[in-house]
């Protein structure tokens, strides 16, 4: 009986150039993007419209525009987008609806891909809620994300850390991005 025993050689790591040319992004780059929303008591759309995060943290490449909430990809990759939201149900049971909407024309018209919508129950004060996804868009592609709720007296808020100065945001938006 003969026995083959294959020997693994590590992998050496990839290594990713990260820069900038004449302000741009430059290709085999990383983006990241913090945005928050710090109002101290929001009330949460019935409709749905894009949401806007009015407080920008962090926005390597400026793609993040705050006063239309459109993030514009600067080139094809793999992105991660992680939502915070501290939300309370304003007259019991409330459901939150998350959709994001993706334009190619300079956002002239915006579709919403079947896969994006979230449907999520609130039921308690102070609940925080969530959610992540991990796509891949193309160079220019803009993207916008709409949240609305069922109950026109849902609010989010931010919170303040005892004893602390520290604020917890009422919304959070994170994103990622690497080039192919």
């Amino acid at each position: 009986m003969t026995t083959t025993v294959t020997i693994l050689e590590p992998q050496k790591p990839e290594v990713i150039e990260v820069g900038y040319a004449n302000g741009q992004v430059t290709r085999n780059s990383i983006v990241a993007v913090d945005v928050q929303r710090r109002d101290t008591s929001f009330t949460m759309p019935t409709a749905a419209v894009p949401f806007v995060w009015n407080v920008v943290q962090t926005d390597t490449g400026g793609i993040y525009n705050p006063t239309t909430g459109v993030t514009t990809i600067p080139f094809t990759g793999l992105y991660t987008f992680n939502f915070a939201f501290s939300m309370s149900a304003g007259g019991g049971t409330d459901i939150l609806y998350a959709f994001a909407q993706t334009s190619t024309d300079n956002g002239i018209s915006w579709s919403t891909s079947t896969y994006s919508g979230r449907r999520i129950v609130i039921s308690t004060q102070g609940q925080q809620i969530l959610m992540a996804s991990t796509n891949k868009f193309t160079q220019g592609t803009q993207l916008r994300f709409v949240f609305f709720s069922t109950d026109p007296t849902s609010t989010i808020a931010s919170v303040n850390v005892p004893q602390s100065t520290a604020v917890v945001p009422a919304s959070r938006l994170l994103i990622t991005g690497i080039s192919e």
